[in-house]
């Protein structure tokens, strides 16, 4: 099968299908420091992640000075099912 059905299948999705995951406290964490990355950044999320909230990828690019947000179309696995789009992205990045 190709990788992309593995990687899906390998990932219990019904599981998580409930549960949204807290991340306040990792950003606090992290918040602190993150203005003194001076390297262009690129945050990217799925727009219909129901397991982490977009209020989490707002706040890392809004902590990284050079970042940019970009949410994809999908859910939280927006890299296996969004590939080429990723890609773009990335690519994208490489040039700023």
């Amino acid at each position: 099968p190709p990788l992309r059905d593995l990687l899906v299948a390998a990932t219990d999705l019904e599981a998580l299908r409930e549960n949204t995951l807290d991340f306040d406290d990792d950003i606090k964490r992290v918040d602190g420091f993150m203005d003194d990355v001076r390297q262009p950044a690129l945050v990217m999320q799925g727009e219909g992640d129901k397991l982490v909230a977009p209020q989490y990828a707002q706040a890392i690019a809004g902590a990284l000075p050079r970042a940019k947000l970009v949410m994809i179309d999908g859910g939280h696995m927006f890299l296996i099912t969004q590939p080429t789009r990723v890609a773009a992205q990335i690519k994208a990045l490489e040039k700023r």
